[in-house]
């Protein structure tokens, strides 16, 4: 639909319908497109969630390469075939503002005062201004040099001001200076249907993901609107079209017989493709998914470090995805940055399911009478809703009472209608929706994210039980890792959103201020401002309460979630509790036993001296004093003559004594190990993460159970199949 004006009253004012593409290009920020590089990185963001959505629609391991090339002005303008013209008047390019800056103050004072002059002195005969002195191209010259005081004149050690350096003299760098920036993006999905392309890539609002169910997209409409978004910024920025080569395929391992090319841009006033090229041919190459091509306008400087966060934090959120980050300026290719799959366990695909009853309001409603095949009430309410039943729709019915009847035809209920059913709907108590159809990454899959990505000492994941927010299914996921060598000290937090990373605006977030005011970190055995600490949680759900313009963030103002990332993060943090006392432990039996071994030197040699005074003075006979002495007297004279005996011997010197205090120091130690594990109300067993696995073609036969007192284990056949394999 193209913009159209419609004249309302007499005095000339003017209605404007706009259209959907006419509206994004106008209100880019929504979509986030904000600033030069923030296009640059939402191009590649959306670009690339697209691209796993087709991978993992068909089952197929993600495979993406991407590869932006930086273009300067001449390299733009060479593969676009423009000449670039010669400037002649310069005036047209100068800011007088900027001139006049770059002025010296005395020029400027003179300039004033011959403008007042020339003001108030009427009869006076024009004279010709005097031409200044200073000339901007002129170079600097470097000042007198000014002699020290006591000095030489032939010493060096003088004050002297010197000529502004060439670093000095550059003006600012421009951080909203756009560059423009090939972005090349090849994955092993789908692919798109050849007849589709043109609508799928330019039309706004003309998606495959609508309905209820789980999509990367901030609409509700999956990426292919963002992309869409992302050729309106390249019609924007360069006016370049956009080129596409996929290969279409329903399901995997198939190979597509044709290939489809098309180069085409969007008709931002009437919201329709313009089709340049469309054309298909045999798959000689034997290709599979999509390569898309686009052109932008953009800032790497600005943006690059988010981009190479978004891709190390998509790893984490994706392990069982294969990402590379290839970066050329140029001639040199500055950087390639490879992400190895990890997992080949994917998430179960994310399904479509009904509307529950209490996400629905009058115009949804509405809506779904109208497109509904059922023509009865009953029928509607038991069939197109979901946790409504063919006795719960019986007893909805009647207690909506006259006029209400369950053979009523739903195309004749009024706008009052509606709203009654709606109203009783919110009044009554449904069971939470269920979240089997959503895709969460999965414990298994983020934690091995975690170990790839960061290496940290220890990890700790938990899953909350499906919760409701207002009538859509929510499952939030949570981690919490310990140490880590790319981590730095503090709280770092990492935020999914239907496995999306979020960058910006973390600070109103609800994982950023629960982690940071909700937790006590201490208790936890864990110092928030010392140890490395990471957070993790990934909030996947039919509807995504996004706040603000661009929708980078979830407020903290939502009950349901704010307890469940809550919870998440004590369960993950009392796991970990567990293994830090132990590490606690350790490290105090470690200190403990250095203590004591620093002290053996001193105490052999005090002890060594004490002996050797003792064997210099002769003890007494045992025979002449036998009556009068007691038992345990007798018994310490003989161990000192023993001793004295070993003395003299040379038996015993203070490296032995040294020898003996350090085994009896070992001694101690094991023994206070031995009674710390004889403790029963302590838990020293290992703990061993175990996590369930979907099944497929591969995985269907099962061994025999093998039954422990704790749990029962039952593995895969394949696998122990091909364990037992000999390589």
């Amino acid at each position: 639909m193209s913009t159209q004006s419609v004249k309302v009253n007499a005095r000339g004012e003017v209605l404007q319908i706009r259209s959907p593409a006419e509206f994004f290009a106008e209100n880019q920020n929504i979509a986030g497109f904000d600033n030069p590089g923030k296009c640059l990185y939402t191009t590649i963001r959306e670009l690339v969630e697209n691209s796993l959505d087709a991978a993992e629609s068909i089952g197929v391991l993600p495979q993406i390469d991407v590869t932006i090339t930086e273009m300067d002005e001449a390299a733009f303008n060479t593969s676009r075939d423009i000449q670039v013209t010669t400037r002649f008047d310069k005036d047209l390019y100068s800011d007088p503002k900027e001139k006049k800056r770059k002025q010296p103050p005395s020029a400027v004072v003179n300039e004033m005062k011959q403008a007042e002059s020339d003001e108030y002195d009427d009869d006076a005969p024009l004279k010709p201004k005097k031409k200044l002195k200073y000339d901007e191209d002129a170079p600097l010259k470097p000042r007198k040099t000014v002699k020290s005081a006591g000095t030489s004149p032939t010493t060096p050690s003088t004050a002297t001001v010197a000529a502004p350096s060439p670093k000095q003299n550059a003006a600012p760098v421009n951080r909203n200076a756009i560059m423009y920036y090939k972005i090349e993006v090849k994955d092993n999905g789908c692919g798109m249907a050849h007849a589709q392309i043109p609508n799928m890539l330019g039309r706004v609002l003309a998606g495959s993901k609508y309905g209820v169910r789980q999509t990367r997209g901030k609409f509700g409409l999956g990426a292919k609107m963002a992309r869409t978004c992302a050729l309106i910024w390249s019609k924007k920025s360069t006016g370049m079209p956009i080129t596409v080569r996929s290969a279409h395929m329903s399901k995997a391992n198939t190979m597509p017989k044709h290939v489809s090319f098309c180069k085409l841009d969007i008709d931002i006033f009437k919201n329709e493709p313009n089709v340049l090229e469309h054309y298909k041919s045999r798959n000689i190459e034997e290709m599979t998914g999509t390569e898309l091509t686009v052109t932008v306008g953009g800032n790497w400087t600005t943006y690059r470090s988010r981009i190479v966060h978004y891709f190390q934090q998509l790893a984490i959120i994706t392990p069982y995805a294969q990402l590379e980050l290839s970066f050329i300026k140029g001639k040199h290719k500055e950087f390639t940055m490879r992400y190895d799959r990890r997992s080949d366990q994917m998430p179960p695909t994310a399904q479509q399911v009904q509307h529950h009853p209490l996400a629905l309001n009058d115009l949804l409603l509405a809506q779904l009478m109208e497109h509904s095949k059922q023509r009865t009430l009953h029928g509607f309410l038991c069939h197109d809703l979901a946790a409504v039943d063919a006795n719960l729709a019986t007893r909805i019915v009647n207690e909506l009472d006259t006029p209400f009847t369950l053979d009523m035809d739903i195309h004749t209920l009024t706008s009052n209608h509606i709203h009654q059913v709606v109203r009783l709907l919110k009044e009554m108590h449904f069971n939470v929706p269920d979240g089997h159809w959503l895709s969460p990454a999965g414990e298994y899959n983020l934690r091995l994210g975690i170990l790839k990505e960061l290496e940290p000492d220890m990890v700790a994941t938990h899953t909350y039980k499906t919760s409701e927010f207002e009538g859509h299914a929510l499952i939030v996921e949570a981690a919490v890792s310990v140490g880590g060598a790319p981590m730095k000290e503090g709280i770092s937090i990492y935020r999914f959103a239907n496995r999306i990373p979020l960058l910006f605006e973390a600070g109103g977030d609800v994982v950023t201020r629960t982690a940071n005011k909700d937790i006590n970190w201490t208790y936890y055995k864990m110092d928030p401002k010392r140890d490395k600490i990471g957070v993790f949680v990934s909030i996947v759900s039919t509807k995504i309460p996004f706040k603000g313009t661009g929708k980078e963030y979830i407020g903290d103002d939502i009950p349901a979630i704010k307890d469940a990332v809550k919870q998440c993060l004590r369960q993950c943090c009392s796991q970990l509790r567990v293994k830090l006392v132990q590490r606690h432990l350790k490290h105090d039996k470690q200190e403990r036993k250095q203590k004591l071994r620093r002290y053996i030197p001193d105490v052999t040699r005090a002890l060594f001296g004490v002996l050797e005074r003792m064997n210099s003075h002769p003890s007494p006979s045992t025979s002449t004093t036998a009556a009068t002495l007691t038992q345990s007297q007798r018994e310490f004279l003989e161990a000192k003559a023993e001793l004295q005996a070993s003395i003299r011997g040379k038996t015993l010197s203070a490296a032995i004594l040294a020898e003996k205090l350090l085994v009896v120091v070992k001694r101690c130690d094991d023994q206070v190990a031995l009674d710390y594990v004889a403790k029963p109300s302590e838990k020293t067993k290992s703990c061993v993460f175990a996590a369930s696995v979907p099944l497929n073609a591969r995985s269907t036969l099962l061994d025999p159970p093998i039954a422990h007192p704790v749990a029962t284990f039952q593995l895969f056949s394949v696998v122990m199949m091909a364990a037992a394999t000999p390589v």
